[in-house]
């Protein structure tokens, strides 16, 4: 939406309190610019789902500025990185400083609000304590990496790993980390704004472009299974290239967060600003419940609508009433005074919602989690909520969210007037925070992209797996580890294929080899491994390889013509060899002289031509004089040896 339109949507001065207009955020610590709405957002799903009733984050972490009473009354965030990026890939233990002795297992909430699969949670416990130990050593992070574990219920455990027991080594860190921090989150920043987008769309393009015919495919055909497992490995291999970025800029943003919470504490500024309030919510987090709330709009205008969301479940509901609306009817219909009330510009916008976040799943380090186009029953409890309070405006919210952070900077502005230091620690700081979770968040959402597809790659191998009779049901699939699942595809491919044993070892009946196009070569087996190249088959025909029609013997010359031995080269090939050589010297030497003819007029352009061709006089007289005593020399001695040879031949004719 367009400012203009919010500024339309608000009142010029808004009250707190007024209708439509909910009140500003106090200095008690609400949260502004949405963050409401994105705690009932996610935090519903969330205490559905089985998280915990509290909320807290990971002890020793700095808080994030909500009121314990805001925080009674609404559902709580996830712990990551905030309402400003509610879809996180980062383990929040890992941030914890850690010296000395390994602390105690405690819960990721943040990945695990509820327990994880074992598909999930075993790439987690792979993939994650490798790339934090690397990422710490590189940002100089308060701990070595991150241990992951799983308890009994399958929910994701997690500690810091020390970083050592030396004194200081923390305090060594910090400063490290100070020092290289905002040169690196440049990086990382300019990298997503010049070439993220486009490179993970590449990716997930190219994802696309492998499970879309695999789905169309026969599940039951061995090449199927081999195939899905080639697609799983390219998917992790894009994953993790792009996993590793992902959680440097969310680390650089929630340790910038907690760095401006720390400063606004210290310099314990007028109002008690928290670093929520500074920090807005990105565009493309803070877009989700403005969008609802249009929705909202537009629904209220036909009663059918909003009788689908008198009381849950709304999905089967609303695909009935999508059911009976005639195709073809666009948005420009309702301008009709007859069909004024009908529900087809809402389902318009719908559908635009869908295209744009329908790859949002919560939480998103759970690949079986569906997303909000595949079960958009948790989005639509979200959207009922707009339906049932008018009051709710988040753009309104928007609105004074920015006019307290001008406030606030304007306060901070004024109270280190005469500490211009800090005051340049705090903006820095907010830069930092306000850059990196912004690139955070929008990589966050285009990860959400290739997750669908992963997720979709995992479930076609399912279906592939059930159809071979190895998986009871598809959602089985979920069951299985990484590894597993690798290994049970490798088996349907083998397995039941004709000629071919359940092991395949070399005892097992011969089996069809597919090349590195996919094409099936004939049948091989393993105790003519060591066989020669070429000969004759059991059917009497020729292999390829063999001297027969099959293939070609290294004798054979061009054309496949064998040469009789000393034949001479033929007189023709040997004269166009001649001319390509000719004229590879001949350019090459027009070239050289070209390059000889710039050196002067790049000479000329510098000034220093008079004086190169001065020196260069010099230098031949030099030459000149030095050389010609010794041509002297040897000129005389040539003519007098010669003198001598012409009298010795004339004595000689004597």
């Amino acid at each position: 939406m367009s400012t203009g339109k919010r500024e339309r949507n608000a009142p010029a001065n808004p009250a707190p309190g007024a209708a439509g207009l909910p009140p500003e955020a106090t200095s008690d610590g609400a949260a502004p610019g949405g963050a409401p709405f994105l705690e009932a957002l996610f935090g519903e799903v969330g205490t559905r789902a089985g998280s915990t009733d509290d909320g807290a984050g990971a002890p020793g972490t700095p808080s994030t500025g909500t009121a314990a009473a805001g925080a009674a009354r609404r559902p709580t965030m996830p712990p990551g990185t905030g309402p400003r990026a509610p879809w996180t890939f980062l383990p929040r233990t890992w941030l914890e400083p850690a010296a000395g002795q390994s602390s105690p297992w405690r819960t990721e909430e943040g990945l695990s609000p509820r327990p994880l699969t074992p598909y999930s949670a075993a790439l987690w416990q792979e993939t994650l304590p490798p790339l934090t130990a690397r990422i710490s050593r590189d940002l100089s992070l308060p701990s070595d990496g991150v241990d992951l574990a799983v308890d009994e219920h399958g929910r994701l455990l997690g500690r810091p790993h020390p970083v050592g027991r030396a004194p200081g080594v923390l305090t060594w860190r910090a400063a490290r980390h100070g020092w290289t921090a905002g040169r690196q989150a440049a990086t990382l920043v300019r990298w997503w704004d010049e070439a993220g987008p486009r490179t993970l769309l590449a990716d997930a393009g190219e994802l696309r472009l492998r499970v879309i015919p695999l789905e169309r495919q026969d599940p039951s055909d061995p090449a199927t299974a081999r195939e899905w497992r080639r697609v799983l490995e390219r998917c992790r291999e894009i994953w993790l290239t792009h996993l590793d970025r992902m959680l440097r800029l969310e680390a650089l943003a929630t340790l910038s967060f907690w760095q401006l919470e720390a400063l606004l504490d210290a310099f314990r500024l007028p109002g008690s600003p928290r670093a929520a309030d500074l920090v807005p919510v990105p565009g493309v987090v803070a877009e989700i419940p403005q969008r609802l709330w249009h929705l909202a709009a537009r629904g209220r205008e036909d009663a059918a609508v909003t009788a689908v969301f008198t009381e849950p479940p709304y999905h089967p509901r609303l695909s009935r009433l999508a059911a009976g609306v005639r195709p073809g009817l666009d948005r420009s219909a309702a301008a009709s005074p007859t069909q004024v009330a009908h529900p087809a510009p809402f389902f318009a916008l719908w559908h635009q919602f869908l295209e744009r976040y329908g790859y949002v799943a919560w939480p998103a380090a759970e690949l079986a989690a569906p997303t909000w186009a595949e079960d958009p029953e948790p989005v639509l409890a979200l959207l009922a909520r707009f339906f049932h309070d008018r009051r709710l405006s988040p753009i309104a919210d928007e609105i004074n969210a920015r006019r307290r952070q001008q406030a606030l900077e304007a306060a901070i502005a004024r109270h280190l007037e005469r500490r211009p230091l800090d005051r340049g620690r705090v903006a820095a700081t907010h830069r930092l925070a306000e850059a990196t979770g912004r690139a955070a968040a929008e990589m966050g959402y285009h990860m959400l992209v290739l997750r669908s597809w992963w997720r979709r790659a995992v479930l076609g191998a399912g279906r592939a797996l059930t159809a071979r009779g190895l998986l009871e049901e598809p959602a089985a699939v979920w069951r299985l580890t990484p590894h597993e699942l690798e290994a049970a595809l490798a088996a349907a491919g083998t397995r039941g294929t004709p000629g071919s044993g359940p092991g395949g070892g070399p005892d097992d009946p011969p089996s069809a080899a597919f090349g590195a196009d996919g094409i099936e070569h004939g049948p091989t087996h393993g105790a003519n491994a060591d066989s020669p190249a070429g000969g004759v088959d059991a059917a009497g025909g020729t292999r390829q390889g063999s001297t027969g029609t099959g293939g070609r013997s290294p004798a054979d010359g061009p054309g496949g013509r064998r040469g009789a031995e000393g034949d001479e080269p033929d007189d023709a090939l040997r004269e166009q060899a001649r001319r390509r050589a000719n004229a590879i010297f001949r350019y090459a030497g027009l070239a050289y002289f070209a390059l000889l003819a710039l050196i002067p007029v790049i000479m000329a352009r510098q000034g220093v031509l008079w004086i190169g061709l001065v020196e260069m006089a010099r230098l031949l007289v030099e030459v000149v004089l030095i050389f010609a005593p010794v041509a002297a020399v040897a000129a005389a001695v040539l003519l007098g040896r010669r003198r001598r040879s012409g009298r010795g031949d004339r004595n000689a004719k004597a």
